[in-house]
C-alpha cells in the first residue's frame, strides 16, 4: 500500500498479485515531479518472476529520468524491456495544482473518472519491448472532487461509481483497498491507482 499528497492530489496504490506467485509482475509508480504527480501503472506480460522483473526494469528506467517527456518515457521503457517479456504501461501526469491531466497508454492499462461523471481514456494496442505504438494521448481538465482510478487488466473495468457509493467522500487509501479487494481477478496480477481531487 502506498499513500501520499502534493498540493490539492491525494493518492493511494494498491495491488495483490497472481495466486500461487510470490511476486507481481505488476507496477504502480507515484512520482512527485515540478510540473505535478507523474502516475505509472504497468503490467508484464502474465506473471511471476518473469512480469516481475519487467515491472521492476520499468521502475529502474522510469525513476532515472521522471521528467522527460511521456512520449520521451514510452521510448525509452519499450527499449529498455526488449531483454524482457515486455508489458503495458499507462502514464498519466496530474497537475500540481489539480486543473488538468495528461494521460497516455500502450497494452492493456486504462485511466478512468469515477466521479462525478464517468470518463474513460483507453491505451493504444501494443507490447512495450515487443511491438511499439504510438501512445494515444489525452487531456482530461481537473475539478474540486475528481477521483480518478489508473488500473491493470487485473480489475475489471465492468464496475462503475455506483457500485462505490462512498467514492465522494472516501479516501484514496480506502477506496484503492476497495476496488482491489471487490473488482480483482484470482488469477492475475491486480494493481490500481486512486487520485482524488481535495479542497
Amino acid at each position: 500500500m502506498s499513500v501520499g499528497t502534493l498540493g490539492r492530489l491525494e493518492w493511494a496504490a494498491a495491488g495483490q498479485r497472481c495466486a500461487g506467485e510470490r511476486v507481481s509482475g505488476d507496477l504502480a509508480l507515484l512520482m512527485p515531479i515540478e510540473t505535478g504527480l507523474l502516475v505509472a501503472i504497468f503490467d508484464g506480460l502474465g506473471h511471476g518472476e518473469r512480469a516481475h522483473e519487467a515491472a521492476e526494469v520499468t521502475r529502474e528506467t522510469l525513476a532515472a529520468a521522471p521528467d522527460e517527456p511521456m512520449s520521451r518515457q514510452f521510448e525509452r521503457v519499450h527499449a529498455a524491456l526488449r531483454v524482457t517479456v515486455g508489458g503495458a504501461l499507462g502514464l498519466a501526469l496530474f497537475s500540481a495544482d489539480g486543473s488538468q491531466v495528461v494521460f497516455g497508454g500502450i497494452g492493456n492499462t486504462v485511466a478512468r473518472r469515477l466521479h462525478p461523471s464517468s470518463r474513460t481514456l483507453s491505451s493504444s494496442a501494443g507490447v512495450l519491448g515487443q511491438r511499439y505504438s504510438r501512445p494515444g494521448m489525452y487531456e482530461s481538465s481537473l475539478a474540486e472532487g475528481d477521483v480518478w482510478i489508473l488500473h491493470t487488466d487485473g480489475i475489471s473495468r465492468s464496475f462503475g461509481a455506483e457500485e462505490l457509493p462512498q467514492t465522494s467522500y472516501q479516501s484514496a487509501r480506502t477506496l484503492a483497498r476497495t476496488v482491489v479487494r471487490r473488482f480483482s481477478s484470482f488469477f492475475d496480477d491486480a494493481t490500481c491507482v486512486i487520485v482524488r481531487v481535495t479542497p
